[in-house]
């Protein structure tokens, strides 16, 4: 597929006068982000071609940008005659250590071992089952941080070794064992949900409008963000994690959605994801999604690449103006459209 490229048509567009709606969407405070995501995105693509016409287009778009002396100093380095060229500056990834960390091949009884070095160092990962999970990652995420590390969430080979030199350090001094809190992913573990008990909270989720992407009992990443969502509609704190009051509540409005009469939620096909999946977006192309609704005065709430609920109530938004089925995904022609009415 064509990549999605913002042009300059749009910086010009921050300047010139938009719709009502643009405007009324857009404060002075977010336009000034959207100029320095466009001035970073801009720059990054520089990179990506380290090329002298590259960052000359760059200069040319942004004269004032942050990023004008790194540009300046690429160009000179890449002159004919330079004594060493400008290397491109890759974008730290999390996939990268995702992949350094499977390299390791690390085994199911090594797991369990790093999952309980790292509870008795005061990174309580809710259980040793030699399954990572999201407490897992969030409780490798706590140690980087209060080691200075980059905060990946997953474990490299050198990472593993002072795990494992802090952990045996434990038994040559008295340890002052970390407070006890209790914590929304604590009181969710003592409910002792058993599997089939949360494949059928997916499902009640999904059948309110708050989609799960699959019901296996198996809560990830997509469970917790429709648990979020659920929380959020439901002016409930928004943790992730379910209460007894939670699944209380969960079960009343699934056994109400299912009375005679009641109106569903609407639902959203596969197609339309597999529409949307098929046009295989970036997350520095869904981040130009996201500031190009921004500037239509539809606005996402955050341009970080994610579409989270609230981006999907955006497109849904952008989507009933054009008169178009609000499925809240994006499809081929609908992402030219959404091109061409921020300037191609």
């Amino acid at each position: 597929m064509k990549k999605v490229t913002l042009p300059l048509l749009i910086l010009a567009g921050l300047s010139a006068p938009m719709g009502a709606a643009a405007q009324d969407g857009i404060g002075g405070v977010a336009r000034a982000m959207i100029t320095q995501e466009l001035d970073r995105n801009a720059f990054v693509q520089a990179q990506g071609r380290n090329s002298i016409a590259a960052y000359e287009n760059y200069l040319s778009s942004f004269p004032q940008g942050a990023f004008r002396q790194d540009a300046i100093a690429a160009i000179n380095a890449l002159r004919p005659g330079s004594v060493q060229p400008l290397p491109p500056q890759p974008v730290p990834s999390v996939n990268a250590a995702a992949s350094a960390e499977a390299a390791l091949g690390l085994s199911a009884a090594r797991r369990v071992e790093v999952q309980q070095q790292l509870t008795a160092l005061g990174f309580n990962t809710y259980g040793a089952d030699g399954a990572w999970g999201n407490n897992t990652r969030s409780a490798i995420r706590s140690w980087q941080r209060a080691n200075r590390f980059a905060e990946t969430g997953y474990v490299s080979a050198q990472d593993l070794a002072l795990i494992a030199s802090q952990y045996r350090d434990l038994g040559r001094a008295p340890v002052t064992p970390p407070p006890s809190v209790t914590t929304p992913a604590a009181q969710e573990a003592a409910l002792g949900l058993t599997r089939s008990q949360r494949l059928e909270i997916q499902q009640q989720l999904t059948a309110l409008g708050h989609d799960t992407r699959g019901a296996d009992g198996a809560w990830g990443n997509n469970t917790r963000i429709a648990i979020r969502s659920w929380q959020r509609a439901n002016r409930l704190s928004e943790t992730g994690y379910v209460t007894a009051q939670d699944v209380a509540l969960l079960s009343r409005q699934y056994g109400d959605l299912r009375r005679p009469g009641a109106t569903p939620p609407p639902v959203t096909s596969g197609a339309d994801e597999a529409a949307e999946r098929a046009l295989g977006l970036s997350v520095s192309e869904r981040r130009e999604v996201q500031l190009r609704l921004t500037l239509l005065g539809h606005d996402t709430q955050s341009t970080a690449g994610t579409f989270d609920r609230r981006t999907r109530q955006a497109l849904r938004a952008w989507q009933r103006s054009q008169g178009s089925t609000e499925s809240g995904y994006l499809n081929s022609d609908q992402l030219r459209a959404l091109q061409r009415q921020t300037g191609g």
